[in-house]
């Protein structure tokens, strides 16, 4: 899991949260999912929280699946993008809102793609949650139930303040800025 999150670092993302904290929670989503639509829906009270999360599109399922995650993160913004996506998104067809894109440069193609082949050889499942918990990494398949997710963001961000504050560190396992 370590190696994953390392990897997953380094694709293109959405990013939410203060850019001067580490990331500590990296979601893999497919535009096209509903269990993922869901996730997002519920993770909308914590849009404004102190803690880094990175948003990390998959592509599966669909051809279509590519181009939306590529128009999302390469968007001008990729948050407003991905919110626009969210808002229009169509639960009885399973669809994302936002058009993909015809062309997908090859760098992002791949990183996506790379980014796909590593949660699949995680658990193949769309929506994860992986998280920096105490001093190992978590994962979480699925949409948690709200108390459960309440009390995951709660934790994180707590952990945010007192590694702020210099009296929490929790191990090395990813960059301690933020991503590139």
């Amino acid at each position: 899991m370590r190696r994953a999150w390392r990897i997953l670092l380094h694709g293109p993302a959405v990013r939410q949260g203060p850019l001067n904290v580490p990331v500590v929670a990296e979601i893999a989503f497919n535009p096209d999912c509903p269990f993922c639509h869901a996730l997002w829906v519920r993770m909308q009270p914590y849009r404004h929280s102190p803690i880094g999360i990175r948003w990390l599109p998959i592509s599966a399922r669909r051809r279509s699946t590519l181009g939306k995650g590529a128009a999302i993160v390469m968007a001008h913004d990729p948050l407003k993008a991905q919110a626009f996506n969210e808002e229009r998104f169509n639960v009885a067809r399973r669809e994302g809102g936002i058009a993909p894109l015809d062309h997908v440069p090859p760098a992002v193609r791949d990183a996506i793609w790379h980014d796909t082949w590593c949660m699949k050889r995680l658990d193949g499942v769309v929506p994860t949650i992986l998280f920096r918990d105490k001093q190992e990494l978590s994962a979480m398949v699925g949409v948690p139930a709200r108390k459960k997710l309440a009390g995951i963001m709660r934790f994180l961000a707590w952990q945010e303040r007192m590694e702020l504050a210099g009296t929490y560190s929790r191990s090395p396992v990813a960059p301690s800025g933020p991503p590139g």
